[in-house]
């Protein structure tokens, strides 16, 4: 499993979302579809977590995810792009050839196609692998729990019949 230390913000029902550093692991996180950086780019993250460990707002906790989740969710989201981007020029460079049509910008063109293809596909499978239980983080362990029970400001309890 691999682990990453953060602060729970709020938490919804059986969830938590909890701000992370933003590390190299995060990258090729197939559940990055629920993460979205606070500040616009900065190294933070608001990660949606299930909250197995029963986290209260301002807890510091650790979340772990699943390795093969990630090395499964790192072959979607890189491999499978460059390989049709690959596969798609040599078919266009081929067709070119073939048609007698300039091949080098056939190929560029059939390569982008292809590539965009493959990333509208990678997102929609992402998002329903970022519903499986396997892709999603979990809060595993509460580290230190939030000073006296106060939350610090960026932090807010909600009730999870509001949600």
């Amino acid at each position: 499993m691999l682990s990453e230390e953060g602060t729970v913000r709020s938490v919804h029902g059986s969830k938590a979302m909890v701000i992370t550093e933003r590390g190299s692991a995060c990258q090729a996180c197939g559940a990055r579809s629920g993460c979205h950086a606070l500040g616009g780019g900065g190294r933070e993250m608001l990660v949606e977590a299930l909250n197995e460990a029963h986290a209260e707002a301002g807890d510091r906790v650790q979340l772990s995810i699943q390795e093969s989740s990630l090395l499964k969710a790192s072959i979607l989201v890189y491999l499978i792009p460059v390989l049709t981007l690959v596969v798609g020029a040599v078919l266009g460079k081929s067709l070119g050839e073939r048609l007698a049509l300039n091949a080098d910008l056939l190929a560029f063109g059939v390569g982008v196609v292809a590539f965009a293809v493959a990333l509208m596909l990678v997102q929609s499978r992402g998002r329903k692998l970022g519903e499986k239980a396997q892709y999603i983080p979990i809060v595993t362990r509460i580290l230190a729990r939030g000073e006296n029970g106060a939350l610090s400001p960026e932090c807010e309890r909600i009730d999870p019949k509001n949600t």
